[in-house]
């Protein structure tokens, strides 16, 4: 026979020896022991397999074991059952179903223990018995049931059961319903005002529909897994706030008058009387209006326009005063030639300015240049998105300044003060007027002066007593003018010195800075452009510690400002 397959049979055969040869089974109750021969029919002592059995026997729980026998039949190797001891049945037990409910009473967890010894898993019907004795009777997943009947995990903690969340009601709104100067303008990628969006003219007519107050929704409630009902908050409802010439009918605001309608920062809604003038001159007079005023075309130098609402004029204006509780808008230019001032409660929106004065507790957009001017704003002063060139003059702005070009290939003086609180921007507006009077009157009695040597280099005769005394009393004059002007100038100077500049205040120049700007940040800290002009964007500000930065990027917002005030770069154009 071949040598190879007996070598097999022989491993074969080793393998069938070094296997348990040995039975334990249940028989009437009684414990047997079956012991076989091995292979080789020899019997004989193994310790190897007495320890097997003994634990074979421990695990199955067999009672009244008698070790000696145990012994015996292991030695005799009969390969016939043996009676060792008594079988005890394992006690049958079914799964046990636990449920824990959340705290708040919102959620059920279920963990399912094993069965043993035959003993049965949880029906569905066991499973809503057992959510039911724990109180669950709302928000029961079904399909989380279903899942666990048909592929069974124990031990696993599942949520079985979700109450639902209350949801509360949206709250009402007032909904406007016509457009307004003051609501936002669009902005651009380029973070600059558009002034083609500016709404500039609106009317209305009595009884119009000026908004519409939408009623509040109510909340749905909740319900907690014990079927408690968690009531809803309902939603808040608007209310209006209306201003002059407007009434409430229903949900309705509506006009009383014809005129223009606003709508302020603050969301009140007014109705402005509105006047419509050709131009003002000599044929109008100087105009003090309730109400809007629209002027079509020119008005001549000398004259006046004050209300309490805003002032829109479509060509462009020279020496004049315009004064407004509301924004002033002109599409033109303002010429101001060094005595023309403009003051809004608002903002003051105007193409160009060239030797004006500007003052706006709001903004100040000027779309193309402003040229040896004074602007003056409580918030900010934006330059474009035309030529957006700033030179000469003094800007200043208590929150930021951007424009495209500061100062001039000339060299041009130009001073910026930024981050200056409205206050104190008052103080020197009010100081700038009175400097401005003194010049005024100063100029007069120099007018007087020359009059009168003209007049005696004329005649050739010296002057009388009357008109020795006038040269007299016009020398005490000047000089009384002159000491005032000095220390109204010394005034205004340590106000600007000693300001403490606003947190996030900054000067930004999208394109080109010249030699000959200072910008003022208050407490002697000054920045002055150096010698050659500087191109591509800057930013220009203090930094924590209080150092002057002149970088490319914004500045980095402090966490005791309002972040979106502080920081935009864009004008929100009200």
């Amino acid at each position: 026979m071949d040598k190879h397959f007996l070598d097999d049979v022989g491993n074969f055969m080793d393998d069938l020896e070094s296997r348990d040869q040995f039975i334990i089974d249940n028989m009437n109750g009684n414990a047997t022991l079956t012991v076989f021969p091995d292979i080789h029919g020899k019997g004989g002592p193994d310790h190897e397999m007495f320890l097997k059995i003994s634990e074979r026997i421990r695990i199955l729980g067999i009672k009244d074991l008698q070790e000696d026998n145990l012994w015996k039949i292991i030695f005799e190797k009969k390969g016939s059952p043996i009676i060792i001891g008594k079988w005890v049945e394992g006690k049958k037990e079914n799964s046990v179903i636990h449920i824990t409910v959340s705290e708040d009473k919102m959620k059920a967890y279920m963990t399912i223990s094993p069965p043993h010894s035959g003993g049965l898993s949880p029906s569905e019907s066991d499973i809503h018995d057992a959510l039911n004795q724990n109180g669950v009777f709302f928000g029961i997943d079904h399909n989380q049931i279903q899942t666990w009947l048909k592929n069974p995990e124990y031990n696993t903690n599942l949520v079985v059961a979700q109450g639902k969340h209350p949801r509360p009601g949206s709250n009402g709104e007032i909904r406007i319903l016509f457009n307004s100067d003051t609501q936002k303008q669009r902005i651009d990628e380029k973070k600059s005002v558009d002034h083609r969006e500016i709404g500039i003219i609106r009317s209305v007519k009595t009884g119009y529909r000026l908004a519409v107050r939408i009623e509040a929704e109510p909340g749905q409630v909740g319900q907690k897994i014990n079927g408690e009902i968690i009531p809803a908050e309902s939603g808040k409802n608007a209310e209006f706030k209306i201003g002059p010439n407007v009434i409430i009918k229903g949900n309705d605001a509506v006009a009383t008058i014809t005129g223009r309608p606003v709508l302020e920062k603050n969301g009140i809604i007014r109705v402005d009387e509105m006047i419509t003038l050709d131009k003002v001159d000599y044929s109008t007079g100087n105009i003090d209006f309730p109400g809007s005023i629209i002027v079509e075309d020119r008005m001549a130098d000398g004259f006046r326009l004050t209300t309490k609402g805003s002032i829109i004029i479509k060509k462009s204006v020279g020496k004049v005063f315009l004064k407004a509780d509301g924004e002033i808008i002109i599409e033109g230019g303002f010429l101001g030639k060094d005595e023309g001032r403009i003051e809004s409660e608002k903002d003051v929106s105007v193409r160009f300015v060239e030797r004006g004065r500007i003052l706006a507790r709001g903004s100040i957009y000027v779309r193309d240049a402003a040229m040896h001017s004074d602007l003056i704003a409580g918030d900010s002063i934006f330059l474009g998105p035309g030529r957006g060139d700033l030179i000469g003059g003094e800007t200043i702005a208590g929150n930021n300044i951007h424009v495209n070009k500061l100062g001039a290939v000339v060299e041009t003086r130009t001073q910026a003060i930024v981050g200056i609180q409205y206050d104190v921007i008052q103080m020197v507006n009010s100081l700038k007027n009175d400097m401005s009077e003194q010049e005024e009157i100063l100029k007069k009695i120099e007018n007087t002066e020359k009059q009168l040597d003209e007049k005696k280099r004329k005649s050739k005769e010296p002057f009388n007593d009357e008109e020795m005394n006038l040269i007299e009393k016009l020398k005490s004059v000047k000089n009384k003018y002159l000491t005032l002007l000095s220390s109204l100038k010394k005034q205004y100077e340590k106000t600007l010195e000693s300001f403490r500049t606003h947190p996030g205040a900054y000067m930004f120049i999208q394109k080109e800075m010249h030699h000959g700007v200072e910008i003022n940040f208050g407490q002697n800290r000054v920045y002055k452009s150096p010698l050659k002009p500087v191109s591509g964007k800057i930013y220009i500000y203090l930094d924590d510690d209080n150092n002057i930065i002149s970088a490319s990027h914004e500045p980095r917002i402090k966490e005791t400002e309002e972040p979106e005030k502080e920081k935009s770069n864009a004008p929100e154009k009200k």
